[in-house]
């Protein structure tokens, strides 16, 4: 039983190394395929530069994720990610102090053999809450 537990695992391990192959001629997958299928800047419509502090989250059916930081751009606008590798059509939404939310619904990442084509990157300009 042990043994085959062993087998298992080693063929999971390649079956997964093949996967994440960056061999085009194997037709597999890139490491940077793992990428946020939605990536959003969030910035002030009018007003200072968001630079942190921004939350929020995606919806698609019963699986929410949060958004979380991926990168930081020039002057220090920050960008976030979720919904890593996941392809579907998600509801958007970012958040952050003395703002509006920032909503957009539809949001359609589409999928391929490695998960996702390709991360779907958003502007939530935010306005200041009244």
């Amino acid at each position: 039983m042990h043994l085959s537990l062993v087998r298992m695992s080693i063929l999971l391990a390649i079956v997964g190394a093949a996967a994440c192959s960056s061999d085009a001629s194997t037709g597999g997958c890139s490491p940077e395929a793992l990428r946020p299928a939605i990536v959003v800047e969030a910035v002030a419509a009018s007003g200072p530069t968001l630079t942190s502090g921004t939350t929020g989250a995606v919806h698609d059916g019963q699986y929410i994720d949060s958004l979380r930081p991926f990168q930081s751009g020039i002057g220090g606008i920050q960008s976030l990610g979720a919904a890593l590798n996941r392809p579907g059509t998600y509801n958007v939404t970012v958040i952050h102090a003395g703002y509006l939310p920032w909503e957009k619904d539809g949001v359609v990442v589409a999928g391929d053999a490695c998960g996702i084509k390709a991360s779907v990157e958003l502007v939530a300009q935010l306005e200041p809450a009244p």
